[in-house]
């Protein structure tokens, strides 16, 4: 894109939710790659993939904007041009100089214009933010986590759709392993004959691991075979058959002697 001469370039309230999926860190990139856009056209690609996202489709409505503005300039110094006073015509009101009052009137003018002008295009589009691209960096990881649990926890209901919801909890659940992978938390949860119902009636699900309490203690191997997640080694049947009952603190009741 060329230079603009633009002495400002707005932000849309729409674009938030993405900006605050960033770390501080990112933002800061974000905001200077913009800056350098709107002032040589060109910027910095980024590293990060949730950056260069974010600047894709932020820098394509800046270019958008750019050119309604400089639309808007030419018509306005078309309709200058044609409403100067004819020649000897002493009868007719001279237009009035262009003043700063008047440029910054003409300012404020465009400002509103970008208001309405791009409502419509920012409905559509947004449509198609809600939902992240296919092709993007950050999907193709959380489809391959699913796909990772869907493969290594066999014993388990494999998870069909990648909800929203669903998005934000493996986030989640990637920022508490820290050095560990999620193919070792699912190792884990496969080895455990009490998360995976091959003793007892209840298993776990993909929902159920992704809880940031039941992550925490599967990575302590409260649930290894012989352990049944805090709720002693032998398990009542109030445990088995609700698991997320917490009895940690309650002694193993002694097996009665043999007469």
């Amino acid at each position: 894109m060329k230079k603009t001469q633009a002495a400002y370039f707005p932000v849309y309230i729409d674009t938030k939710r993405h900006v605050e999926r960033l770390s501080l860190e990112e933002r800061g990139r974000l905001f200077t790659a913009l800056y350098e856009f709107a002032v040589s056209g060109e910027y910095d690609e980024p590293e990060n993939p949730a950056t260069d996202m974010a600047l894709s489709f932020m820098t394509a409505q800046m270019e958008r904007d750019f050119d309604k503005l400089e639309k808007t300039r030419e018509i306005n110094s078309e309709n200058g041009k044609k409403g100067g006073a004819p020649k000897n015509n002493r009868n007719a009101k001279k237009q009035p100089k262009t003043t700063e009052t008047t440029k910054e009137k003409e300012e404020e003018n465009n400002k509103e214009e970008y208001k309405y002008d791009n409502e419509d295009d920012n409905k559509e589009e947004n449509k198609e933010k809600n939902t992240p691209p296919e092709g993007g960096a950050a999907e193709r990881e959380l489809k391959e986590i699913v796909d990772s649990f869907n493969s290594i926890c066999y014993s388990l209901p494999k998870v069909a759709k990648l909800t929203e919801s669903r998005r934000s909890a493996v986030r989640n659940a990637k920022a508490m392993l820290g050095d560990k992978s999620f193919a070792e938390l699912f190792g884990y949860v496969q080895r455990s004959d009490f998360l995976t119902g091959r003793k007892g009636s209840w298993r776990a699900s993909f929902d159920w691991i992704m809880q940031p309490e039941h992550i925490v203690k599967i990575l302590e191997k409260n649930y290894d075979n012989g352990d049944t997640g805090g709720f002693g080694s032998r398990g009542g049947i109030a445990a088995r058959k609700n698991p997320y009952c917490i009895l940690d603190d309650i002694p193993e009741i002694a097996d009665p002697p043999e007469v």
